[in-house]
């Protein structure tokens, strides 16, 4: 769509794209403002010339234009990106307080001593809490583009963690590490949405 010469300047808000968990568990993607607010008109203009932006009282060509937008872009990204990385820490944090409560809970299974076991399918029963409290929390921050890509992880010291995960050919898997994600994830996408 173009505009007849003559229309008034326009505002144009540049928002920044969240994503969030919905209350069925679905990812939704909306829009909040980031309180930056570029000037322009559209135009009748020639075929290479369909979009001008007013910066001050000058009138900028189209490449002049997108120059202008990745600078904003790159602002923007940069005041965003360390506090993006400060969240990080408190995202890691929720991570191991998950782990805590999913393999926290008594198994439904054999009673051994004072310990009952998990069922087949369920998360290990906690017995001596070595799994439970052996957590080592990482993150890891690379450049990516004009931002970073920062990943969140926590990983069990404990050697048998990964037979317990995955089983093994006497033991049916008591995998824990997606109930553990998929815990933890309401509250991570709510801390980083706020960004």
């Amino acid at each position: 769509m173009y505009l007849r010469p003559g229309n008034l300047l326009r505002d144009f808000v540049v928002e920044k794209q969240a994503i969030d968990t919905s209350k069925i568990g679905r990812l939704e993607r909306y829009f909040l403002p980031t309180g930056k607010v570029l000037t322009g008109v559209l135009y009748e203009a020639s075929q290479d010339e369909r979009f001008i932006l007013k910066k001050g009282l000058m009138l900028v060509t189209p490449a002049q234009g997108a120059e202008y937008l990745n600078v904003e872009i790159r602002q923007i990204v940069g005041e965003i990106n360390p506090e993006a990385l400060s969240q990080a820490t408190r995202a890691v944090n929720i991570l191991q307080n998950k782990a805590f409560q999913v393999l926290g809970k008594n198994g439904n299974a054999r009673q051994y001593g004072n310990h009952r076991a998990s069922a087949p399918g369920e998360p290990p029963a906690p017995n001596t809490g070595n799994l439970r409290r052996n957590w080592r929390k990482q993150v890891l921050a690379e450049q990516h583009l004009n931002g970073l890509r920062i990943t969140c992880r926590i990983k069990s010291d404990m050697p048998y963690s990964e037979y317990l995960e995955k089983g093994t050919s006497r033991m049916a898997p008591r995998p824990y590490k997606e109930r553990i994600r998929v815990g933890a994830h309401p509250e991570i996408s709510a801390l980083y949405g706020s960004l």
